[in-house]
């Protein structure tokens, strides 16, 4: 049969007239347009990110969030997306996955909560039992922590903070979250980790943020945090460590202090400890260039006072001067 020009226009034909289709549906609808684009063509986290930034109403803002959060695979984002998308028929695998990644009694409390049989759980081979103890136990901690007598303060961005008297001082009881620019920072540098567990300043910038609080407040001197330590550890090396002070500090522990792990970074290191470490800033120097810190082991279970240099990424707590 012969081969006609018609013959081969058609295919051509097709595929502008397929080209033209999708131009006339970025322009009449940009944000399908731009999920096609952002699903099919780039797929990337950043992509995601992108189209959740620029089209947060979109009818495709549960998918493109879902996406970004399997591929970023962050503890935090999965609870997220749990709590933003709470009709979601992903929420369930949020929850799990999340619980599964950091092994809390919290986090295995709130899949409990909100799925009883544990699905997804069993269907891994796991001992729904033993999760129902984990949160049984988590549950009475948070029934301890309401029976604490707790203060309030308030910084200047109207963050919230829990204030609990210890060993002779008004302390915050919760990480500082006030942004300072250049001095503040979040875990990984995504907001979701200072939402979970507050700011991470260099010395000057806990310092700055404790003064904000108001009179009297100002960054805890070296031997206050000892003298906290004491209080549960009168026999304790925080050179070499504590696993007393550790335990009673903790979150859930029986000082309502309630540490967590947040993390820290350092320019040679880059970020580290998420949900397991803390380092808190102390307002005592050691020599020029460097400050007592209070660290706080989660895989050794030891609270200890080490260094760090000024440029240190940490944890920031207060004390109040009494009035």
């Amino acid at each position: 049969m012969p081969t006609t020009a018609s013959t081969y226009k058609r295919p051509m034909v097709i595929l502008l007239s397929a080209v033209l289709a999708l131009i006339l549906l970025m322009l009449s609808f940009p944000d399908q347009g731009q999920w096609f684009i952002t699903r099919y063509v780039v797929n990337s986290a950043p992509g995601y990110e992108k189209f959740i930034k620029k089209h947060p109403k979109s009818l495709f803002l549960e998918k493109a969030s879902w996406r970004y959060v399997k591929l970023k695979n962050e503890p935090a984002l999965f609870l997220d997306f749990a709590a933003d998308f709470p009709k979601s028929p992903k929420r369930e695998e949020a929850l799990w996955t999340a619980a599964k990644k950091l092994r809390s009694a919290a986090v295995y409390a709130e899949y409990l909560q909100q799925f009883p049989e544990g699905k997804l759980a069993k269907a891994e081979g796991v001992n729904v039992n033993r999760l129902r103890i984990s949160a049984t136990v988590y549950k009475n901690e948070q029934k301890r922590a309401a029976s604490l007598q707790y203060g309030k303060v308030v910084d200047p961005e109207g963050n919230t903070y829990r204030s609990i008297r210890l060993g002779g001082l008004t302390w915050t009881a919760d990480n500082l979250k006030l942004t300072l620019k250049g001095s503040s920072r979040c875990f990984m540098d995504h907001e979701a980790y200072c939402q979970r567990f507050g700011k991470l300043y260099n010395w000057a910038g806990a310092q700055e943020a404790c003064n904000s609080l108001g009179s009297g407040w100002r960054l805890p001197r070296l031997k206050e945090w000892e003298q906290l330590f004491r209080v549960y550890d009168q026999e304790g090396n925080f050179q070499k460590g504590s696993a007393k002070a550790f335990h009673a500090l903790l979150k859930g522990g029986k000082s309502g202090f309630e540490v967590r792990g947040a993390g820290y970074f350092t320019p040679a290191s880059g970020f580290a400890g998420a949900y397991y470490d803390s380092g808190f800033w102390t307002d005592t120097p050691m020599g020029s260039l460097e400050v007592y810190q209070m660290v706080f082991l989660g895989r050794n279970k030891l609270a200890y006072r080490a260094i760090a240099e000024r440029d240190y990424a940490l944890s920031c707590r207060c004390v109040q001067d009494s009035l």
